[in-house]
């Protein structure tokens, strides 16, 4: 699995925020539960609608970092949350990578307007927290990338399988498995219990000439 558009809200320093959020210095006011929150922010992407994403977000702030008493330590708090959000993407999917996933792609780099979601720089082009986090959480496959392209054909788990669909019951059915169907690229053909499996790729690079075949019960 290649897990796409994978981010979180993240609200930029707060060098960022003071040029497109004119009200960034309101006094506290503890009778306001989402303080310093309020109608601009949300123009900016503060808002949710059917609990689609900020609240959460916003939650996480005040819960694991108590209630901010400044926009100033809202935006310093919201780093720490963004922070650990994205590292722990990148490190979920390097945990189980080549197992279960084979990577994953952020949601945004950067936002397309001065904004609170989706980035780990900002419309100024200020790194967040989040960014450096980030680089540190896939310092580790930097050595991994070198060894890659050596491994035997059989740890890059192409499929194996061969599928027929049964119209009787309406459901696929495996045919047979064999380390002669792991090819990427290749083509297949065939009639009644005789397949060929023609050319294509055992691994990554590198190609094969050889024709496999392939017999079905």
């Amino acid at each position: 699995m290649f897990r796409n558009e994978l981010g979180m809200p993240s609200v930029p320093v707060y060098e960022s925020l003071k040029k497109f959020i004119p009200t960034i210095d309101k006094p506290l006011d503890r009778r306001n539960p989402i303080y310093p929150l309020d109608s601009i922010w949300a123009e900016h992407g503060a808002w949710d609608t059917n609990n689609f994403c900020y609240r959460a977000y916003d939650n996480a702030i005040r819960t694991f970092y108590s209630d901010p008493v400044s926009s100033e330590d809202y935006a310093y708090k919201g780093q720490l949350v963004s922070s650990e959000g994205y590292r722990a993407m990148f490190e979920a999917a390097n945990h189980r990578m080549w197992d279960i996933t084979t990577g994953i792609m952020i949601w945004k780099l950067n936002s397309c307007w001065p904004d609170v979601c989706w980035q780990i720089y900002d419309w100024y082009l200020s790194p967040n927290a989040s960014y450096y986090f980030s680089k540190k959480a896939i310092d580790s496959l930097k050595s991994e990338a070198k060894t890659y392209m050596l491994h035997p054909a059989e740890w890059y788990r192409f499929n194996d399988r061969i599928l027929i669909y049964n119209t009787r019951r309406d459901k696929w059915e495996e045919a047979v498995r064999s380390q002669d169907v792991a090819r990427a690229g290749a083509v297949l053909t065939g009639q009644g219990q005789t397949f060929f499996n023609i050319n294509g790729e055992l691994k990554p690079g590198i190609r094969t000439p050889e024709i496999a075949k392939i017999m079905i019960d």
